[in-house]
């Protein structure tokens, strides 16, 4: 299952996966699913995000839930859309806050692959995805892979900053050292719950204080541009 994943990453995470027959049954899963089903990202990008930033340039995770199911869409980073595709509504909601927050103007490109080259890994707790299906993968067992990713994330040696939008990313904290790593969380960027009461996402200012958060620990903030 992990043939595809850099190896770096499968060094990091190796010790920390607790089944590998999990892993094998989870390879026979999305096998059958690409064989019958369209299914996105397409296969070579499954592990886009991991391939885009290496384990040792880790310093923020903004985590997502599964990959676009639009045709089109999926690159195998979270939220990131292909160059000249139009920009998703969660994508679009993001750029309104960055706007607000940290005064990048709205960019006609989703494309967020300089976030990834810069140590942000774009990563959705679910890589794959039917077409027009969204979360249809949430039962072959993708969390034999990304628990131990979030495992390997802690025993890091500086602090990550993670990001967690909406109910999904949250249920992850309790995964996360936050004695070392810090946790921003709001509400889900996309049109149903950018504005949501409590920890809404438009007013989160997760750009800015993720930046402060890492020039506080001695790391180069992120130039959010894309």
């Amino acid at each position: 299952m992990l043939q595809r994943m850099p190896q770096d990453w499968v060094r990091a995470i190796t010790p920390h996966i607790s089944n590998p027959n999990a892993l094998s049954a989870l390879k026979c899963a999305v096998d059958t699913e690409y064989q019958n089903h369209t299914v996105f990202p397409q296969r070579s990008l499954i592990f886009h995000a991991f391939q885009r930033t290496p384990y040792r340039d880790v310093k923020v995770v903004i985590l997502g839930q599964d990959p676009y199911p639009t045709p089109g869409h999926a690159t195998g980073m979270a939220f990131s859309v292909p160059q000249n595709v139009k920009i998703a509504r969660s994508l679009s909601n993001i750029f309104k806050e960055r706007l607000n927050d940290v005064g990048i103007p709205v960019s006609s490109s989703g494309n967020l692959s300089h976030w990834a080259d810069q140590g942000v890994l774009l990563l959705n707790t679910i890589l794959t995805v039917r077409s027009g299906a969204a979360n249809s993968h949430k039962s072959i067992g993708w969390q034999h892979i990304i628990d131990p990713v979030i495992e390997a994330l802690n025993h890091k040696p500086h602090p990550i900053v993670y990001i967690l939008w909406g109910g999904h990313a949250h249920a992850y904290e309790k995964r996360i050292d936050t004695s070392k790593h810090i946790v921003i969380k709001s509400s889900h960027p996309s049109p149903l719950g950018a504005y949501k009461s409590g920890a809404p996402f438009i007013g989160s200012k997760c750009f800015s204080r993720t930046n402060a958060a890492l020039i506080r620990h001695g790391l180069t903030p992120i130039d959010w541009s894309n």
